[in-house]
């Protein structure tokens, strides 16, 4: 059968947000990660052969 659909890419995180006073911006938050691909369908059935 023919492949599944590749699973979508995770957006990505939004960037830290300075810190005020010196002290370190937070971290960004990560991206969630895409969804699985498609199962793929499965291929066609050969036809039989005649005697």
């Amino acid at each position: 059968g023919r492949d599944g659909f590749p699973g979508l890419s995770g957006e990505k995180g939004l960037p830290g947000i300075p810190g005020k006073t010196g002290r370190q911006g937070l971290p960004g938050l990560s991206g969630s990660k895409g969804g699985a691909g498609l199962p793929g369908r499965p291929g066609l059935k050969g036809v039989p052969g005649e005697n």
